[in-house]
């Protein structure tokens, strides 16, 4: 998919040749749809085994057949046509200057807005698109906290930062899973005490969380990032709730909506299991925001499972939480709104969503953006009810929340996630059932295996 949107071939992703290739030859590119092709084959074994492979584009071998599979790094193949609309590589240009993305991408930080001054987190952060784009909005001045749970991402995500002359003194990147992020109760208490000892006793002492100013909750963010490595990258950080101004999601999903694309092999316990994902760190980003803060979720696929019916979650879920018209900063170039679908939103629901249709749009993905605002604090009530509550968190004795045991899910709630990743399966989904229900009982989240972002 890389080559058809533009790319060229490194030698890692050369897979299989033909015999005689040298440097300078002229070659033609096919890709492998199944999956089959052994590197350092021959592409004559392949043909006659039968393996499907289509051809995209040709190019010129900038190495010759044996330095394909010997070599670990290095370009190996310079595209020259492509059998798509041809877009050329970027790979340096500008760097620290121009950031290549999608359009409905470039569009979430413009949603969100933040300003100068405000405490920022990207819950889901790398590569670093969408937060290299909200430091260039924030003009470097407030708190941007960036989290990806892989540290090597994490790091390359810090020098990305630096490459477009982000200080470190205002972006904070996170190694860790950004479930975890959060302050157990006995630990939140305590800290309500010693910030209001008089009326720490009112409604559990949460509210003197709520209710902080900017700067102070600028240094408790500060403070629970106390542990950094030596490649400049914060790990466990345990956030007090409601102390972020804006909060962008842009979580893992299915990526169904990336084009251009040969072959599509999700299945639907893969949407199933991304739809878990998403309902954990949804929590946590609710959790994490002030209220009169806002809050965007995006995701990079066109089921309706992980947009439309993650949006009735939220609403469902968290009376603090409403749905705002996102603006669309292109709605004059046609990128049309979602109408909604029959039985998620309401008609004036889906109104103030964006989604992208990249059948209806050639060149641009399949995108959803949802706004959201928060009109009082999650920390009045009690949320018993959900999959991952907040208050039944064990603590290592040190204030920081460990994995909870998660409660089993309401059988309204398997049947509803059931009928969303199904859907998604073109109408096989009886194919599966019996093995998305069974997933759908276990009571812990498992991330799923193939999920991925847009990371133009």
């Amino acid at each position: 998919m890389a080559v058809l949107r533009g790319a060229d071939i490194f030698v890692r992703g050369v897979l299989l040749s033909a015999a005689g290739v040298v440097e300078g030859c002229s070659v033609r590119v096919f890709a492998d749809i199944k999956g089959e092709a052994l590197r350092g084959s021959s592409l004559e074994e392949y043909k006659r085994c039968g393996h499907p492979c289509v051809f995209i584009g040709w190019g010129e071998s900038r190495v010759s057949r044996s330095q394909f599979f010997s070599r670990t790094e290095g370009l190996g193949i310079k595209v020259s046509a492509r059998v798509v609309a041809d877009a050329p590589p970027l790979n340096g240009l500008l760097p620290g200057k121009m950031y290549v993305q999608n359009l409905p991408s470039a569009i979430v930080a413009k949603v969100l807005r933040p300003a100068p001054d405000d405490l920022v987190v990207d819950l889901c952060a790398a590569p670093g698109g969408k937060t290299t784009h909200l430091a260039q909005m924030m003009q470097g001045r407030g708190l941007l906290v960036a989290v990806d749970r892989t540290v090597s991402k994490a790091v390359k995500l810090r020098e990305t930062g630096a490459a477009f002359g982000v200080a470190d003194d205002f972006l904070k990147v996170v190694a860790a899973d950004s479930t975890r992020l959060l302050l157990s109760k006995e630990a939140r208490l305590e800290l309500a005490k010693k910030l209001e000892p008089s009326g720490a006793a009112k409604n559990d002492g949460q509210h003197a969380l709520a209710c902080l100013p900017r700067e102070r909750r600028r240094l408790l963010a500060l403070e629970s990032l106390s542990s950094m490595n030596e490649r400049g990258v914060y790990a466990s950080p345990s956030f007090p709730p409601e102390i972020f101004d804006k909060v962008l999601l842009d979580p893992p999903c299915s990526a169904l909506g990336l084009r251009p694309r040969l072959v599509i092999g999700t299945k639907a316990k893969e949407v199933h299991n991304a739809c878990k994902q998403q309902r954990n760190l949804l929590f946590t980003a609710v959790y994490l925001l002030r209220p009169g803060g806002y809050m965007t979720y995006s995701t990079c696929t066109i089921s309706a499972a992980e947009n439309e019916d993650m949006v009735k979650f939220v609403l469902d879920s968290f009376p603090c939480m409403e749905l705002i018209a996102a603006p669309s900063a292109t709605s004059s170039k046609g990128i049309p709104v979602s109408t909604g679908l029959e039985g998620r939103l309401s008609k004036d629901q889906a109104a103030k969503v964006l989604r992208f249709d990249p059948c209806e749009n050639d060149g641009y993905t399949g995108f959803f953006v949802a706004l959201f605002r928060k009109t009082e604090s999650v920390l009045k009530r009690e949320d018993s009810h959900l999959g991952i509550p907040l208050d039944s968190r064990s603590t290592d004795g040190k204030g920081a929340s460990v994995k909870p045991q998660r409660p089993r899910k309401r059988q309204s709630d398997r049947d509803r996630d059931d009928a969303g990743s199904g859907e998604n399966e073109g109408g096989n989904e009886g194919g599966n059932e019996g093995e998305d229900r069974q997933a759908a009982k276990s009571p812990d989240c498992v991330p799923p295996k193939r999920m991925r972002h847009d990371n133009r």
